[in-house]
């Protein structure tokens, strides 16, 4: 009686590499126009702010107010940047390109391990 071959490493390892794919196609940072100073608004959605020194943070909810930019942390602490030191801003958004092209490689990794399951069985 012939043994079957062990495949839960392979379907572990392909499953593990969909799921990073997926994580990684997701979502992306794209730059958006400095605010105005003049103009109070919220800025809705994490923004990633960045300073003329390299200081970098992510606020959620951020508001325009004066000449500050204002929001919550990832930390959850309130946390005020002037528009004036703001190099770069950018908001997270969803990336679609990436996560079909993501979705479309796990596809062709799942069709090709059952490939493989199924003539490793006709071997046998």
């Amino acid at each position: 009686m012939s043994q079957m071959p062990n495949h839960r490493p392979v379907r572990r390892a392909l499953l593990a590499a969909g799921c990073a794919l997926l994580l990684g196609g997701c979502v992306t940072w794209s730059d958006q126009p400095a605010p105005l100073p003049t103009v109070q608004r919220t800025l809705h959605g994490p923004m990633r702010i960045t300073r003329g020194d390299g200081y970098s943070v992510t606020l959620n909810e951020a508001d325009v107010r004066g000449d500050s930019l204002i929001g919550l942390s990832t930390e959850y602490r309130r946390v005020a940047v002037p528009l004036a030191d703001v190099k770069r801003l950018e908001r997270h958004r969803t990336d679609v390109l990436g996560t079909v092209a993501a979705a479309a490689v796990v596809v062709a990794a799942v069709f090709g391990a059952y490939v493989y399951t199924v003539l490793s069985l006709i071997d046998d």
